[in-house]
């Protein structure tokens, strides 16, 4: 799916989880009655295996409650209603001098931008970066493979963002310490290639110091899981429990990471909002652009042809989890919401 066009979803109110990654929840750090900007700090981890979890709207805090995602994990959620100020926080500015950070001042933003993986499980990106530190990692690569069938939240940053997912990529390689960084693609999606080649070409004067590179994969599921992109460009298979890190001396991060990343470094925004792919087998998908929380309910209010779907997954049509209820919220790591026809074709044996 190449659908270009992104909605911005303005919701009533948002319920905001305290743990959307792996790691140890945040505990909230407003309470009910307060008044917040979009990209306030409203909960923080109790160690550094976590990630900060800051307001994706302006409004007020009308709740904190235990919730229940559809990944099964049980954490509080902090409730604020959008008070439609479009308020902001005084920290999100443009920054000043972006070439000067120094390699601390880059972990801190990384450490206080809420940032997890993106593309699957949360891991947080801060933590990752320790790993590949600790295991001495030669090479960062950039996930932009979008396997699963109707996906094209990454695409979108790849095709209309390129330079921003570079230019993250390239700070979390000075972070980690690598040398050669690699953006993966299929091989299918030309025009995002077109955008990668233009701005990998002009970085490479910048970034003398190192080799980049795109790698061009056939299209197959799940190219875009860890174990198997590590397979398709290393020719091993990871041992169970092993992270690429510590077998091929790689560590991988998400396109839409390095996007969220570049945000942060541009003008200290912390990770509020998402691309969200809407699509499916009944509808003509499209990309909404949804602050982290928006209920699953308020995003298919606008969306036609999502009254007829018999399964609504949260997350893509082949790893999304089915929804029993449409009031659960986008959370960081919320790829898509997928529409499932309500009508299934015949099935016919296949000999």
């Amino acid at each position: 799916m190449r659908e270009a066009l992104l909605e911005v979803c303005s919701p009533r109110e948002v319920t905001i989880p305290m743990k959307q990654h792996t790691g140890t929840a945040c505990d909230p750090v407003v309470s009910v009655g307060d008044s917040v900007a979009m990209g306030d700090l409203i909960g923080v981890p109790a160690d550094m295996h976590g990630v900060p979890v800051h307001a994706s709207i302006s409004g007020t805090v009308t709740k904190i409650d235990m919730i229940r995602l559809p990944n099964k994990v049980s954490c509080k959620a902090v409730t604020i209603k959008n008070d439609l100020r479009r308020r902001v926080s005084t920290k999100i500015q443009p920054r000043k001098d972006i070439s000067k950070l120094s390699l601390p001042q880059l972990k801190k933003l990384l450490w206080t931008s809420g940032i997890c993986g993106m593309g699957g499980e949360g891991v947080p990106t801060y933590t990752k970066c320790l790993k590949a530190e600790k295991y001495g990692v030669d090479t960062l690569l950039v996930n932009c493979t979008q396997s699963e069938p109707f996906l094209s939240c990454d695409l979108h940053h790849i095709r209309v963002n390129p330079s921003k997912v570079l230019e993250g990529a390239m700070a979390l390689s000075g972070i980690c310490h690598v040398k050669k960084v690699v953006f993966c693609i299929e091989d299918t999606w030309t025009d995002e290639i077109d955008a990668l080649s233009r701005v990998v070409n002009n970085a490479k004067e910048r970034y003398m110091d190192r080799k980049i590179e795109i790698q061009l994969f056939k299209p197959r599921f799940p190219q875009g899981c860890q174990s198997l992109l590590i397979k398709a460009l290393y020719k091993v298979e990871l041992p169970l429990g092993k992270e690429p890190e510590e077998v091929v001396k790689a560590v991988l991060f998400n396109a839409s990471t390095c996007y969220a990343f570049s945000e942060m470094i541009e003008k200290n925004q912390p990770l509020t909002s998402r691309i969200v792919t809407i699509s499916g087998d009944t509808i003509t998908g499209h990309n909404v652009l949804v602050p982290i929380g928006t209920s699953v309910s308020e995003i298919l209010e606008r969306v036609p042809g999502a009254h007829t779907a018999q399964r609504i997954a949260w997350g893509g049509a082949l790893t999304g989890v089915a929804l029993s209820s449409l009031e659960v919220p986008i959370i960081k790591t919320t790829t898509a919401i997928t529409i499932i026809r309500k009508f299934e074709p015949p099935r016919l044996n296949c000999i």
